[in-house]
């Protein structure tokens, strides 16, 4: 590694003899062999060598860091001067990383890749300074070890980089012009060597040894002996030592000007020098032999090598293989490869041999050398599947013909080198942006019937969209066609909509796309590029005649988040007056989600208020008021339907008010006249009040009028009328209105009268639960009036009816903290014991925090430190520090102060306490104390403490604190300065405070941190916002980064958090890279990149390789755990690949970490164990998850695999997994009888087989399900006279009343089926209850809407005295309602849905008993 990078001052400090190698050997770690001393004539591509010491000691070949050490310790003075302003290590920045980067590119592949190169010289252009060393890193990386490039792209590469350092301010020496003429030679690059020397001259820059030996080199490379001697009697007159290298020159000078004789004469006379021929010099006269093609004289040289205990390694004889091929004596390649050896460098070497090859148009050579890899040799295609994929990518880099890839690509698959390599060529040609070569691989694939994914074509259509050729774009389009691809919307909108003008403009391509592009979808289209915030573009656009009906969804999804604002009401009423326009002119049913709403106007409405939580839509009350008011002036209205949702709406987040409004928008043209009648009587409560009286006098069922009234005292606050309404008409108010009546109750405060009601619900319905937010209602306003005990006893009932309050803890610690307020600290503290010691949820910090903010409410400090030691004794939980050392520290309460550090320090840490004295210096504004304790020897960043601390700065805009915070930590050990400032312009764009972001983005300048893309969308976000013109510089820096052009502030859009958060984030491909990079160097990644590696690995389908990340991020990670969504990816790879009994170790796995399988794992580890027949491990399964598969689950997973079986012929095991189906007591019947009507499509064997099941599980188990499911689908399909014979056969069949039920519920729910019913009920007399039949055909009669029959049927039952359940007189009274009729009953006053529960609650508290 030394050699890599001579300093110019390691070289001028270099005795000349060191200089002198007699008898060298030559290996050592890839790198340093790209900056030998000694310039090389014929190292032109293939394996450039490094020539150390032949008394070196053996070590420093394989482990180069004491000699790197050296060299970088003798650079470090000019380096350290040169990069004193650099922040952070990127691509380019840092020097010794940079050469660890190279260095890490050429042991793993044996050259430097030009992306990599290129990214760091990009890097070292964006900063805008460089150093002499990274200049002469990456002129020499510009030589032989750049194989991917050809010769003349190489030089051009360096003559780029030399005028940019330039540019730069670089100053060139000796050194420079020594890497650059070496360059020059290695790349055969003919320039003038006159010109050269008067360059350096001009340059103030003296030529030295090295320079000279270069220049003697590229003389004779050209056979221009009479220059070389020129310069050879220079550097003689000059004293300079004549070393083996210059030997090697005039070998190479006299094979190039025809002296045979000349060039072998060398040998004798480096000998009467006293300077023994080395490898060098040996490879050099092979080399002119070779150039002649003449074979008997390379086995003499050979030979003469061998004699001379010259060893010649892999990379000597590669490049007399290259010189054979480069003369055209391709016939004698195959007899020296016999030469070569397959030792550790072979793959390397041999790779830059096959690039450099290929870049000479040699392929076929190439290909020659490929296989003799020793992997290929093999022929193991499980080891060698993927091989060869660098020789496939760098023939489609040099154009080579595709008939030659396609033969490479045949010879690879036949010789089981490459299981795929066409589709690997494609995809090679699809990286390199090959438009042309992709559809013809494409097409070769088609006819191999290899399939053609719909992926291919995202790259070739990115492509055309860049570069906005229609042509091209219309061609690939076809071929998605020809290959049976669809254009769906995805498609449509990245990639055609960006070239619409040219598609529009050019006719003759819309008519060559053969109607695959229609002009019509062009010109919608438009509606996709509106501004996301610019109203009155979208109200322009809406005014188009020619706008179709499908595109407003599309609208109304862009302006609901704009809505939400209430930013402007006048440009919003516009918009939804033009909203209603296009309702009328279509006169056709628009763009809406479901019949609920059936014009655009109330799909606006509905999703505005259904996207809105409760306290924005309180918040905005009064604009919402306002904004209805403004609707009706302009006579805009909605249907009934969708008025009856939006109010329902409105009522779930307890804004009844807004209904007398929104009642205003109600179309009554719509409604019948009795309808609306009823309806426009609520508009007033006296009028309510009197109908419902009216109806109570003449005996009229009034329960309507009395809801309607009901909710019209409510929406009006007024409890006084609402509890006497109550008094009046007890028995008629549901459960909803009284539990509508009691959160009226706690608003008002009134707590006496909503305890008594709560008493009552209770009391008449001890089953009862409500919904947990309105226990905390209660828990709360009994807490605060000082009906501790009752609060207390709903805590207790809600444990009781197992209420889950998993996602109301902020709701919880809200009604604790509304307690806390009023420093009531023992009313906080027995809630808090009483909610811990019955388990309702798990003792959490948030929780006890109220306990300290009451004690805090009433200065009571010493009561709030005795309560923090307490709860982390008892429960190892510590919360509060911040709010409670802030209040000692205004107090100057030293002794407690320290009482809680002492605390802080035993349990988490002495770097903790300092991070929380920091923050509460900070928070009283003591800033001095906490620049002192951030100076503090020996502290760290802790990121997550400087987070917290931000966030809570940004959401308390508290701005003061937050910059000094930033300024006192710009000394702190590995701070992320970046993050920082984003903070600060985070506060900025809430406080919208453009001068202050620009003073922040003068500091970031100041301290050169280079801003993440995130920062740059917020700060040019803030910006355009204000109207201010973003400046040039962040405007260059932005568009660097992102590869976008920023527009005027007029359309630029801000970009919101969650993009900026997202952006931080990473993809799958860099999570794998990421893993890769640190398994290599040993560093730790945090468990969200190894689960995403993870994740990227299964994708692909690499079980194996996925498994190694998790068990490299479980040795590393102590704390490392899966995540559901990858435990759940393994168990289904697992499963698919048959793995049944890992996937269930995996599931174990994962139910031992709390953590919940989803649905679709369980399906594929239910179908796998069903498909192999695993009925063992479907009982565990079923074990294992406590009986909590669901059924639907499993019948989905069983019946599919019992098909495949039957299917398969597989009858025996098929009909084993049905036997296990049936045993099964979880297993709801109904969902089977699809399963059924399968297995009767199937040949007459598998249904006598099936039949047979049937009569043996009923003969000699008593298990009836089969046959009585059997004996109904036959009676289903007409066939009754073998269903009799089955029911002679199996009297059992009348007693399965469960399974006869749930096959008449189902016919029930489809129209036309009462004969049937009837028919099935004839065969089966007296075994299912009457009362159940004839409720049952009422439902067939409502379903049908046979008004007269269920009447008729009502009539029957009332007559006959049967009692009828509430949920089908919901239904007739329904029924009734729909016909216009007056309910001769009393209708139930609760929903049918509530009837359904409560109807299924009853079956299944029976079934238990």
């Amino acid at each position: 590694m030394a050699a890599l990078l001579r300093s110019v001052r390691l070289l001028k400090l270099s005795p000349s003899s060191l200089l002198q190698i007699s008898g060298a050997k030559r290996s050592g770690p890839p790198l340093s062999r790209l900056f030998s001393g000694v310039i090389a004539v014929s190292r032109n591509g293939a394996c450039p060598r490094q020539i150390s010491p032949a008394s070196e000691n053996s070590f420093s070949r394989v482990w180069p860091h004491p000699v790197r050490c050296m060299c970088i310790s003798n650079v470090a003075t000019e380096k350290n001067k040169e990069s004193q302003n650099v922040v952070a290590f990127d691509y380019g920045e840092d020097f010794d990383e940079t050469l660890s980067i190279l260095d890490s590119s050429v042991r793993k592949t044996g050259y430097i890749t030009q992306t990599l190169l290129h990214q760091i010289f990009n890097n070292i252009c964006v900063k805008g300074h460089s150093s002499s060393n990274h200049t002469l890193l990456l002129l020499r990386s510009c030589g032989s070890f750049l194989a991917e490039l050809p010769l003349e792209d190489r030089t051009s590469l360096a003559h780029k980089i030399w005028d940019k350092m330039k540019e730069l301010g670089i100053q060139y020496n000796v050194s420079h012009y020594n890497a650059l003429l070496k360059v020059y030679v290695q790349n055969e690059f003919k320039f003038s060597p006159p010109d050269f020397l008067a360059k350096m001259e001009a340059d103030n820059v003296c030529p030295n040894r090295v320079t000279y030996q270069g220049l003697m080199a590229a003389y004779c490379h050209n056979g221009n002996l009479n220059a070389a001697s020129t310069i050879l009697s220079l550097m003689k007159t000059s004293d300079m030592p004549i070393t083996e290298n210059i030997f090697s020159s005039l070998v190479t000078g006299h094979g190039r000007a025809g002296d045979i004789e000349g060039a072998k004469n060398i040998l004798p006379m480096m000998k009467e020098a006293k300077v023994s021929p080395g490898p060098e010099t040996y490879v050099r006269l092979l080399n002119v032999h070779a150039e002649r093609g003449d074979m008997d004289s390379l086995k003499e040289t050979l030979e003469m090598a061998k004699s001379d205990n010259c060893n010649l390694m892999n990379e000597d004889i590669m490049q007399v293989i290259l010189t054979l091929a480069k003369s055209g004596h391709q016939q004698h390649v195959e007899e020296m490869i016999k030469y070569l050896k397959h030792d550790q460098r072979y793959k390397q070497d041999s790779t830059v041999l096959c690039l450099t090859l290929i870049n000479l148009g040699l392929e076929d050579t190439a290909f020659q050398i490929l296989k003799t890899f020793p992997h290929f040799l093999n022929k193991n295609l499980d080891k060698g599947k993927n091989m060869g994929y660098f020789f496939l990518n760098h023939c489609v880099a040099a154009d080579v013909p595709l008939e030659k890839l396609v033969f490479f690509c045949n010879d690879l698959e036949e010789s089981r080198i490459n299981a795929e390599p066409l589709t690997q060529t494609l995809y090679c040609a699809l990286s390199l942006k090959k438009p042309e070569l992709s559809l013809e691989l494409m097409k070769l694939l088609k006819e191999k019937n290899k399939p053609i994914r719909s992926h291919y074509f995202t790259p070739l259509l990115t492509l055309h969209v860049k570069n906005k050729d229609a042509v091209g774009m219309t061609k690939v389009l076809l071929a998605m066609q020809e290959h049976g691809m669809v254009m769906d919307s995805y498609i449509f909108t990245r990639f055609i909509k960006p070239i619409i003008p040219s598609l529009i403009k050019d006719q003759q391509v819309l008519q060559d796309s053969g109607g695959f592009l229609k002009m019509k979808k062009l010109t919608d289209s438009a509606i996709h590029r509106i501004p996301y915030e610019d109203l009155d573009k979208i109200y322009s656009l809406l005014l188009n005649p020619s706008l179709t009906k499908e595109k407003i969804k599309i609208f109304c999804h862009k302006i609901i988040n704009i809505f939400k604002k209430f930013d402007d009401l006048e440009k919003m009423v516009k918009i939804t007056e033009a909203l209603k326009e296009i309702d009328v002119r279509n006169e056709t049913s628009p763009v809406c989600l479901s019949s609920t709403h059936p014009d655009n106007v109330s799909y606006l409405l509905y999703w505005l208020i259904m996207t809105m939580s409760e306290e924005e839509v309180k918040a905005q009350l009064d604009n919402w008021r306002q904004f209805f008011q403004m609707l009706h002036a302009k006579e805009i209205t909605i249907t009934g339907n969708a008025y009856r949702s939006i109010r329902n709406l409105l009522e779930s987040h307890n804004v009844p008010e807004l209904c007398k409004d929104l009642l205003l928008l109600r179309d009554l043209n719509h409604e019948k006249a009795e309808v609306v009648s009823k309806e426009f009587d609520t508009v007033t409560v006296a009028a309510l009040e009197e109908r419902v009286e009216e109806n109570r006098r003449k005996g009229k069922p009034f329960d309507r009028p009395l809801k309607r009234l009901f909710k019209a005292v409510l929406a009006d606050n007024d409890l006084k009328h609402a509890l006497e309404l109550k008094m009046m008409y007890k028995e008629n108010l549901s459960i909803h209105e009284t539990i509508k009546l009691m959160s009226l109750c706690l608003d008002q405060n009134n707590v006496e009268e909503a305890l008594n009601l709560k008493r009552e619900l209770s009391q008449n319905h001890p089953l009862l639960v409500i919904n947990a937010s309105k226990y905390l209602s209660l828990v709360k306003g009994f807490s605060m009036n000082g009906k501790v005990e009752e609060a207390i006893d709903i805590l207790k009932e809600m444990r009781k009816k197992e209420v889950k309050l998993d996602k109301y803890i902020g709701l919880l610690y809200h009604v604790l903290n509304g307690v806390a307020t009023t420093g009531d600290a023992t009313t906080v503290k027995r809630l808090l014991d009483t909610i811990f010691s019955i388990q309702l949820v798990k003792p959490k910090g948030l929780l006890f925090r109220s306990l300290l903010v009451a004690h805090l409410n009433n200065d009571d400090t010493e009561s709030a430190v005795q309560a923090m030691v307490d709860i982390m004794k008892d429960y190892k939980i510590l919360t509060g520090t911040h709010d409670l050392l802030v209040h000692l520290l205004k107090h100057k309460e030293t002794d407690k102060m320290q009482k809680v550090m002492d605390l802080l320090n035993e349990t988490q840490g002495e770097m903790i306490v300092l991070y929380n004295l920091f923050f509460a210096f900070l928070k009283t504004g003591h800033y001095e104390e906490a620049r002192n304790i951030i100076k503090t020897p020996g502290i760290r960043t802790k990121a997550g403490p400087l987070k917290w601390f931000t966030d809570r700065c940004i959401s308390n805009n508290e701005m003061e604190i937050l910059e000094e915070m930033t300024d006192m930590t710009h000394q702190l050990y590995d701070c992320d300065r970046e993050k920082m400032y984003n903070g600060i312009l985070q506060l900025c764009r809430n406080r919208n405070d453009w001068q202050k972001a620009m003073a922040v983005w003068t500091k970031m300048q100041e301290e050169n941190i280079i801003p993440r893309t995130a920062t740059l969308h917020l700060l040019t976000g803030i910006l355009s916002r204000s109207g201010q013109m973003v400046p040039c510089q962040l405007a260059k820096t932005f568009s660097r980064k992102t590869g976008a052009k920023l527009k005027n502030p007029e359309t630029t859009q801000n970009v919101d958090k969650d993009k900026e958060i997202n952006s931080d984030k990473i993809d799958q491909a860099t999570a794998c890279s990421m893993v890769q990079r640190a398994n290599e160097d040993g560093t730790v990644l945090s468990a969200d990149i190894y689960n995403t590696a993870i994740c990227a690995m299964l994708a692909e389908g690499k079980l194996e390789d996925a498994m190694e990340i998790k068990e490299i991020a479980s040795s590393r990670l102590t704390d490392f755990k899966l995540t559901k969504l990858t435990f759940s990816i393994i168990i289904i790879t697992q499963s698919k690949n048959g793995l049944i009994n890992d996937a269930f170790e995996t599931l174990k796995s994962m139910l031992s970490t709390d953590q919940k399988p989803s649905q679709l794992a369980i399906t594929s580890l239910i179908e796998s164990m069903a498909v192999n027949s695993d009925l063992e491990g479907l009982k565990k399964l079923d074990m294992l998850m406590n009986g909590g598969v669901k059924s639907n689950l499993y019948i989905e997973a069983t019946s599919k695999a019992i098909m495949t079986h039957f299917q398969n012929g597989n009858d025996e095991t098929a009909l084993a997994l049905l036997e296990h189906l049936f045993t099964q007591r979880f297993i709801q019947y109904n969902k089977i009888f699809p399963l059924i009507d399968s297995i009767l499509e199937l040949e007459n064997d598998v249904l006598d087989k099936f039949g047979a099941l049937g009569e043996r599980l009923a003969n000699h188990f008593a298990c009836y399900k089969p046959v009585t499911m059997l004996f109904l689908k036959l009676l289903d399909m007409n066939r009754e006279d073998e269903a009799k014979a089955i029911l002679d056969r199996h009297n059992g069949i009348i007693e399965q009343k469960d399974t006869l039920m749930a096959f008449l519920t189902l016919k029930a729910k489809i129209p036309g089926q009462v004969e049937k019913i009837k028919s099935i009920l004839n065969m089966v007399p007296h075994s299912i209850d009457e009362d159940w039949v004839k409720a049952t055909l009422i439902k067939c009669h409502i379903v049908e809407g046979d008004f007269e029959s269920a009447r008729a049927l009502y009539e029957q039952m009332r007559k006959e005295g049967t009692n009828i359940d509430e949920l089908t007189l919901k239904r007739l009274a329904v029924l009734y309602k729909n016909q216009g009729e007056e309910v001769p009953f009393h209708e139930p006053p609760n929903s049918g849905k509530f009837y359904t529960n409560a109807l299924r609650g009853s079956a299944s508290l029976n079934a238990d008993q």
